[in-house]
């Protein structure tokens, strides 16, 4: 450190302005890129379709779950079914811990119906029994019939909106239940 200030204190005034000039340049560049870099990522998200055009599978048995159509997030987080047939596909089994949290009750645990593969769990909000899923542990098939995987919600290649209180009034209304809690 001591022979870079004297480096600078022994250069020209010039010589010293156009470099320091020329860092700030390089440092402001960069940062621009990462902002565009940031824009397209956001747009990209923006974009991704809402649909029937992604297909979730059972991990283990190769079996149909939902469509992307079929699932809504709850509180921002939450992604649940909201097919009346997906209690068809599955079946739940008692949560040894059941808790409480965000205004939902952790009820049971959500399996395949086929091969009993944990899916994640099912929650009681405002007295109406959801099935939460865990998204590793499907796979996510597209139009072409290609499959990927995913950890995250945010990084599926579709649009998950959040329910509706005219779905949420449908799906009370109808007295159909999205799964059987027999416990």
């Amino acid at each position: 450190m001591d022979d870079a200030i004297r480096k600078s204190v022994n250069m020209d005034m010039v010589n010293f302005k156009k470099r320091v000039n020329d860092f700030q340049k390089d440092a402001k560049q960069k940062r621009d890129m990462d902002l565009l870099g940031k824009q397209a990522q956001m747009a990209m998200k923006q974009a991704r379709p809402a649909g029937d055009d992604h297909i979730l599978r059972c991990m283990k048995c190769d079996d149909l779950v939902c469509f992307s159509s079929d699932i809504r997030r709850i509180q921002k987080s939450h992604h649940v079914v909201v097919d009346v047939d997906f209690k068809d596909r599955a079946h739940v089994k008692k949560h040894h811990r059941p808790m409480e949290y965000d205004d939902m009750k952790k009820m049971g645990k959500l399996h395949c119906g086929k091969c009993d593969k944990d899916w994640g769990v099912v929650v009681r909000y405002k007295n109406v029994y959801f099935p939460v899923l865990k998204l590793s542990e499907f796979a996510v098939e597209d139009a072409n019939g290609r499959r990927s995987w995913y950890k995250k919600w945010k990084d599926v290649p579709f649009e998950v909106n959040e329910l509706k209180p005219e779905e949420m009034q449908a799906v009370v209304g109808d007295g159909k239940e999205l799964v059987t809690v027999n416990f």
